[in-house]
């Protein structure tokens, strides 16, 4: 079934499809050409409005009265594998995971390279130079630290737009707001995310963790806002 029919079909108009308008005159195709634009931007909306709305259900189940080192909702639930795969693809895969890589994969060079300076002129380029590191060490000691526990990261199943909204979803807590340690709780799972934190700060030190997650909560925040997320608040670790 082609994006027409998979439109028409969702929307109850299946029947009323005639596939030999593609092969009509030229005036038809373009007509159904239109169409086609027209019911592929609606599905896309459709799809963006719903995952807006994921937040709903996911602070739901944030654990009340719980917090983690820096403040976030803390998540004890099965993580969203998928999102995670996802992520690793999109950065460049475990080994050359990158986070400039998967921002300019899902949200393009333009955006990507105006966060960036608006973090180094927030935080500072040093500050915001390690932060990169340390987010690509955190994304792929979660994989090995998974993978230590049994956890199988699946084939990734996202990309672009969704992939990104699925990302910024997975990190709200009961307050409407995004951590990354809530964020890290879902995509990897609460006990894999403590063991990362400790190795970050082995690594790094604690006061690189912080900036890890202070500038990794603005970052996921002005993503939000870029995705027309209104409703998610900037947590007050940033």
């Amino acid at each position: 079934m082609n994006e027409v029919e998979s439109a028409r079909a969702s929307s109850g108009q299946a029947g009323n499809y005639s596939p030999e308008l593609t092969d009509g005159a030229p005036w038809q195709r373009n007509n159904m050409k239109n169409l086609k634009h027209i019911t592929v931007a609606t599905l896309a909306l459709c799809s963006v409005l719903g995952s807006a709305q994921t937040y709903l259900r996911n602070r739901d189940h944030t654990e009340p009265g719980m917090h983690a080192r820096y403040g976030g909702g803390v998540y004890l639930g099965p993580p969203r594998l998928d999102v995670t795969s996802s992520l690793i693809y999109a950065g460049g895969g475990i080994e050359n995971f990158s986070v400039q890589r998967f921002l300019r994969s899902t949200e393009g060079d333009e955006w990507t390279n105006t966060e960036l300076e608006n973090l180094r002129y927030t935080y500072g380029r040093e500050k915001v130079r390690l932060w990169e590191r340390a987010f690509d060490f955190a994304v792929a000691d979660s994989a090995r630290r998974a993978t230590d526990e049994g956890i199988t990261i699946p084939i990734p199943s996202m990309r672009g737009r969704r992939l990104a909204m699925a990302l910024v979803n997975a990190g709200i807590d009961e307050n409407h707001r995004f951590t990354a340690e809530t964020w890290m709780d879902r995509t990897v799972s609460n006990s894999v995310h403590k063991k990362v934190l400790d190795d970050l700060d082995l690594q790094y030190g604690p006061d690189a963790t912080g900036d890890f997650h202070q500038i990794s909560n603005r970052m996921f925040y002005d993503l939000a806002m870029h995705l027309n997320m209104d409703q998610i608040k900037l947590a007050w670790f940033n």
